[in-house]
């Protein structure tokens, strides 16, 4: 249980970190990708109002390319009510909103690392498989056995489809995530 744990948090943080891929839609080069996000991890911050904040001391193209993409989203920000908005710190915002916390490690995760946690699912797969299929000599272990094959096989397959994404969609440099 706690591998299957495991494995849908560094899902959900692969599917949430999506910073480069919407740049790379946008068909911006892998090292112009890079140089954008520790700009905008260096100089921008939010505010006690939810919305977006340029440091001052960036200037000239630079800011106009940060004031390009942040001012769309101050923008749609501004319309929602200010409990909404997201906050830093350690403790929720009041209200119903949402409150990111402070993260205790952002770094990248390389590539290999997901394909190597890929390759993990997959092997426990096949070992909750050859075990259900011991399990299952016996007339009395035949569910224990089925329900351990099952487990192994949706392993496997969810194994499969996720070592499949890292190959074809992530970034040969991996992915910069922010672990809480």
């Amino acid at each position: 249980m706690r591998k299957l744990v495991t494995f849908l948090v560094a899902l959900s943080v692969v599917c949430l970190s999506n910073v480069t891929a919407a740049q790379a839609g946008a068909g911006i080069s892998e090292q112009r990708q890079q140089a954008v996000i520790e700009l905008v991890r260096a100089h921008v911050t939010i505010d006690s109002d939810g919305l977006f904040v340029i440091d001052p001391k960036v200037i000239g193209r630079d800011r106009e390319m940060l004031r390009g993409i942040f001012s769309r989203l101050n923008d749609s920000l501004a319309s929602v009510d200010k409990h909404l908005r997201p906050t830093v710190g350690q403790k929720a915002s009041k209200g119903p909103g949402l409150a990111a916390r402070v993260a205790s490690y952002c770094g990248y995760i390389p590539k290999w690392a997901f394909q190597a946690f890929a390759w993990y699912v997959i092997i426990s797969g096949g070992a909750f498989s050859i075990v259900g299929a011991f399990v299952s000599a016996t007339i009395f272990g035949l569910p224990a056995g089925a329900v351990l094959g099952a487990i192994g096989v949706s392993l496997m397959t969810t194994g499969s489809a996720f070592l499949w994404w890292v190959d074809n969609f992530m970034p040969s440099y991996g992915r910069y995530v922010c672990v809480f």
